[in-house]
């Protein structure tokens, strides 16, 4: 054995020495070729070495291949095959540099030798130098002299989309198309015209050999705004114009970042800068649109947006943004011309995506169903075409249909919208005008900085007796997330059911097995825990006798019945249940009485007077529904099983209950607006008075569909409840880019101090969690960007959200909790992860915290979900509790040192609900002043504390407080001071101090 093993690895000089006498062979074969080429001829025969040298080169001798090349161009230095084969032969031998200087040699003509060797440069020229340039014009000459190859389409389409010039990728991909090269991934660019599939299409810098090309600097800016980096991307953009001040792609780019950081004072300047062939395009002009928007030029912004359109009816956010803001001029029936394309297209980007990276039947159809609505007939041709390649199926399109388009594309120009495709509204464009560049409006006033306060915060729940953790029917930390009901978690409803003044904590729980299975006798149970006032729970669910067995979702908390105690509301999977308090510490479950026995799959709930009769109704926002919901599993055939995606199962409609007042409820759903809504797939709510009626409006985030605005337009408490959805019209519907995400969680909050409410959405990995700032005119805006909120969110799956005020400086921060809902790690995804904390610098404008310095929680990696706020030492530092899916409950205490003064009040309503949702305070103090309002529903599945925290920062008196009643009546109150509980009672003078 050992000898065996020395002798295999001494080194073989029987081998070598017979290889090296072989190729001292074939040399001298070669040698005599060429003597004997020469002696009979009296000239080298120039095609004999070409074809020598291409005998050699297929053999894979690249340096024979080269020497019999070379001879022969001594004496044709014009050969283009000769040249070909030296540029290959070189190129193998990794001289490429000398490859290139052999296929320049071949001057254009339209020979197949002239093609080849510009096709050659073009590749060479981007893979191994990032030459993009260079790489450009050759690819271009290539086509010039033969449109139908297919290596410069390739090759265009990859060096358009990583510089940013999307639009001519499209061109490129579509050629590609027309020569028969249909997948779905091409499909999948074609439909987000033109941008990447994966990570950024950008070049590797290691590799770049001239950072001074224009093209390259666009790409590494792409790459820099990509993970976050914006003052390189403004340095990269700044360098590309001044070296190349004709690049349109970074003039443009550099316009988009200047929007997106809210550089609003650079953009006249930038817009002066505009090169003729950059200006006219749909970029520049929806990034005038922009402009005109956010310096309140209405009729302006309408008039860019459409210029946008008319030149790119496929651009999504010009679509929405367009229609979002004839919506506000009242302009409702040119408005849904626009908004509508702009719903479809979101569906149709979301159908393509899918079919390329999970490849279901039903989404190449629906794709191809939509494509054809938009009338983007090659595309709709061209899932038509993958349906058939990719499925392994018969195609189960409408034969006819199929045919059609075929016919169709053979005269088609390649382009993304057929030609004999019209949408249009009945507006007369030109007489709107164009923004004006100058005069941009001030901050006047606070200059809006927030505290420099070390924020720092404590899990409590262990030392405080809070213990719980959720179960979720599966194995979250062992194998994962695995059906569907294991996905959402559970939430957290803070009240306090026993009036002593501290608040308590119900926490929805889940099952050890699947829903719908028998409870055996030991079942798991929600739970209740009482807050002693001395820094402690007790587990009273058992004594409370609030035993809830079944799978619970959310859960929120309200006094249905009006007799002053707190009840209880919890979202199911399977039938929900009502528990009112019965005044003596205990709940009776009176669900049956109530009229609650539909079975379906509630992820969250609430609990509000939504018609003004001071009885609180309920609405369920119900998930996902399907026959085999509970059992269906997906994943890849060789890799563990993992939950499906919620595109797989219907929507579960959600459900509106009109509180009769004699305990029962009667479900009004289709009466009332809700039920002849689209029907969503719910995960979150808000109840609030987002247009200042006075009444409450709803607002829903949905997985994998538009956002939800229900707007209140009942009249009066006698008449049946009636919603009218409006989140299209209202601009919360989708993105800024005009797309639907994957929304969770839903945070409420006056985040500039401006008195108006704007949202806060959690979203999917790879989308941002979205801020909607509410303007004057009840427009919401997606100021993600400028906010500073993203890209910090792209890695995560979000789920819960808040916004409280931790250093009490007058500004709210938000915080957010974070885990995705598959185990990909495999696929570079996290699975658990960190919470984060953003901090509010004023107006606004966000920056994420440092897990280092806000305390030991932040450095873990939980499978975060429910999220709901408490003052639980009444300290006026609101904490958070947090239910994860793989850990015990948190009960982040807040234990920031320095903070600003403080006011907090509890509203009780006696014209208006006891819980009057929907409440605003006004603060007035020096000049300082701030509104908050009365919400339901924060956090994810949870129900907040009722209770109003105002941080005041310096100021330390208080000079009125004023309170807006759902009612509608208005109470000004005097005499508070600062660090002090109050009672504000509907109809009262004084505010009551609480002990």
């Amino acid at each position: 054995m050992t000898r065996d093993k020395s002798r295999s690895t001494e080194p073989n000089h029987f081998g070598r020495s017979k290889t090296r006498r072989a190729a001292a062979l074939l040399a001298v074969i070669a040698l005599c070729i060429v003597v004997g080429i020469f002696r009979t001829t009296g000239r080298p025969d120039v095609d004999r070495l070409v074809t020598l040298a291409d005998d050699s080169l297929r053999k894979g001798d690249a340096e024979t291949a080269l020497e019999f090349a070379e001879r022969a161009l001594k004496h044709e230095p014009d050969s283009g095959q000769a040249l070909i084969i030296a540029g290959r032969a070189s190129k193998a031998l990794g001289r490429t540099r000398q490859s290139i200087d052999f296929y320049r040699r071949i001057p254009d003509g339209g020979s197949s030798d002239a093609v080849e060797a510009r096709i050659e440069c073009g590749d060479a020229l981007l893979t191994e130098f990032r030459n993009l340039s260079s790489a450009e014009d050759h690819y271009l000459r290539a086509l010039e002299q033969d449109a139908d190859r297919l290596r410069p389409h390739v090759g265009l389409a990859f060096l358009y989309g990583a510089t940013g010039r999307r639009d001519r990728s499209v061109d490129h991909e579509l050629a590609l198309m027309r020569l028969g090269r249909i997948d779905s991934e091409r499909l999948f660019r074609i439909a987000i015209g033109g941008a990447t599939t994966g990570p950024p299409r950008s070049v590797n810098r290691q590799s770049l050999q001239d950072e001074g090309d224009a093209p390259v600097l666009v790409s590494l800016a792409l790459e820099a705004y990509a993970r976050g980096d914006e003052v390189e991307t403004k340095q990269l953009l700044r360098r590309a114009v001044s070296i190349d001040p004709e690049s349109d792609a970074a003039w443009l780019m550099l316009g988009e970042v200047l929007l997106d950081t809210g550089d609003l004072r650079e953009l006249p300047t930038w817009h002066r800068g505009l090169p003729h062939k950059a200006s006219d395009q749909a970029v520049a002009w929806w990034i005038r649109g922009e402009w005109a928007s956010r310096t309140e030029q209405a009729r302006a912004a309408i008039r860019c947006y459409w210029e946008s359109v008319r030149r790119n009816p496929n651009r999504q956010d010009a679509l929405y943004s367009l229609g979002t803001t004839l919506a506000a001029l009242g302009k409702l029936d040119a408005a849904e011309v626009f908004l509508e394309r702009s719903r479809l297209l979101s569906e149709y980007v979301k159908r393509a995506e899918l079919a390329y990276r999970v490849g279901e039947r039903q989404d190449y159809r629906r794709a191809a169903e939509l494509a054809e609505q938009l009338g983007l007939t090659w595309e709709a041709y061209g899932w038509a075409a993958a349906w058939v390649t990719e499925t392994g199926g018969e195609n189960q399109l409408n034969d006819d249909a199929s045919q059609r388009l075929a016919t169709r594309v053979r005269g088609l120009p390649l382009v993304r919208l057929d030609p004999s495709f019209r949408f249009e509204a009945d507006l007369v464009y030109d007489e709107y005008p164009l923004p004006r560049w100058s005069n941009l409006p001030g901050e006047d006033g606070d200059s809006g900085t927030s505290s420099a306060a070390h924020v720092s915060f404590r899990n409590d729940a262990r030392s405080s007796g809070l213990m719980f953790q959720y179960r979720n029917g599966g194995d979250p930390e062992n194998h994962g997330i695995v059906h569907m009901y294991e996905v959402v978690g559970g939430g957290v409803a803070v009240l306090d059911y026993d009036h002593d003044g501290w608040p308590d904590a119900y926490f929805a729980q889940g099952r050890v097995d699947p829903p719908g299975n028998p409870a055996p006798l030991e079942a798991l149970s929600d739970q209740l825990f009482r807050n002693s006032g001395q820094a402690s729970f007790r587990d009273v669910t058992r004594p409370s006798r609030v035993q809830e067995p079944r799978f619970s979702q959310g859960a929120t908390a309200g006094d249905f019945d009006g007799d002053g105690f707190t009840d209880i509301y919890v979202a199911n999977i399977g039938p929900n249940r009502l528990y009112r308090n019965n005044g003596d510490g205990t709940f009776s479950d009176v669900s049956h009485d109530a009229g609650f026995d539909r079975h379906g799959y509630t992820a969250s709930c609430l609990m509000v007077d939504l018609n003004h009769d001071a009885l609180p109704d309920l609405y369920d926002v119900n998930y996902l529904a399907g026959d085999d919901l509970m059992t269906r599993v997906c994943g890849e055939p060789d890799r563990a099983p993992r939950s499906c995606l919620p595109q797989s199962f219907a929507g579960d409609p959600d459900r509106v209950h009109r509180n009769l007042g004699n305990g029962r409820y009667r479900d009004c759903t289709d009466e009332c607006g809700v039920g002849t809504a689209d029907v969503g797939k719910g995960l979150g709510i808000i109840a609030a008075d987002l247009d200042g009626s006075g009444r409450l409006s709803l607002y829903i985030s949905n997985d994998v569909g538009p956002n939800q605005l229900f707007v209140n337009t009942t009249t009066t408490p006698a008449d049946a409840l009636q919603f009218s959805e409006q989140a299209l019209l209202r601009g919360a519907a989708l993105n800024r880019n005009g797309n639907y995400e994957s929304g969770m969680g839903i945070a409420a909050g006056d985040v500039d101090r401006d008195g108006r409410l704007d949202l806060f959405v959690t979203n999917f990995d790879d989308e941002t969690n979205t801020l909607y700032r509410q303007h004057l005119d009840g427009m919401f805006h997606d100021e993600t960007r400028t906010a500073g909120l993203a890209p910090k969110a792209l890695p995560h799956v979000g789920w819960g959200a808040q916004f409280l005020d931790a250093e009490l400086d007058g500004w709210p921060d938000l915080i957010v909790t974070n885990g995705h809902v598959n185990d990909l790690r495999d696929h570079g995804k996290p699975y658990r992860a960190p919470a984060q904390f953003f901090s509010n610098l004023g107006r606004g404008r966000f920056v994420e915290r440092s897990a280092d310095t806000l305390g030991g929680f932040f450095l873990r990696r939980p499978l975060g979900r429910g999220m709901a706020c408490i003052d639980w030492g009444r300290d006026h530092l609101e904490a958070v509790l947090i239910s994860h899916l793989d850990a015990p409950a948190s009960l982040l205490t807040n234990t920031t040192a320095q903070t600003g003064h403080s006011f907090v009040c509890r509203l009780v309503g006696t014209r208006s609900a006891r819980d009057p949702v929907g409440a605003s305070v006004t603060i007035h103090a020096g000049e300082f002043t701030a509104t908050r309002q009365l919400v339901a529903g924060d956090g994810n599945q949870s129900s907040n504390q009722r209770l109003l925290v105002f941080g005041l920062g310096p100021q330390d008196a208080i000079d009125s407080i004023e309170v807006r009643w759902p009612s509608g009546d208005v109470d000004r109150f005097a005499g508070a001071s600062t660090g002090v509980d109050y009672l504000l009672i509907e109809g009262r003078a004084t505010p009551f101090p609480l002990p």
